[in-house]
């Protein structure tokens, strides 16, 4: 009985964790792209300004801020429109195998001090041993 129950349900969780996942991650993406709307209009708006202290004064001291404003703008939109996330998700993934593949010396070891789960349950979620593995059905 608790197994013919259990399946839809543990399948009905994994498409809400899907579906929660890929909500977020279009929100991070509408976020960067709405952010890249606000870095450019401040672009603008300093380049206009710029160029206005430059016709009246002669110095192009206005165009400084434009120079790190722009490798922002470059990353923005490279995070909004590029492949930034690809490349992110890709060296997640090599890292977690990396770490992963240490054990217990992995920098990802929760540190003391935190109180969501022992050292002990951390290792049996994250470094299962071969009896603690689930196994497919």
């Amino acid at each position: 009985m608790g197994d013919s129950v259990s399946k839809p349900m543990v399948k009905n969780q994994r498409e809400i964790q899907l579906k929660q996942r890929e909500m977020q991650m279009a929100m991070n993406r509408a976020f960067a792209r709405d952010l890249l709307n606000w870095l450019a209009a401040l672009s603008g708006t300093i380049a206009v300004g710029a160029t206005v202290g430059f016709v009246k004064k002669r110095t192009p001291v206005g165009f400084i801020p434009l120079v790190p404003l722009s490798f922002v703008m470059g990353y923005q939109y490279d995070l909004a429109y590029g492949n930034k996330m690809e490349r992110i998700r890709t060296m997640t993934e090599q890292i977690l195998t990396e770490e992963n593949a240490k054990g217990m010396d992995s920098m990802l070891v929760p540190p003391s001090n935190q109180r969501m789960v022992t050292l002990e349950e951390y290792q049996q979620i994250f470094y299962p041993k071969p009896k603690d593995m689930p196994t497919k059905k």
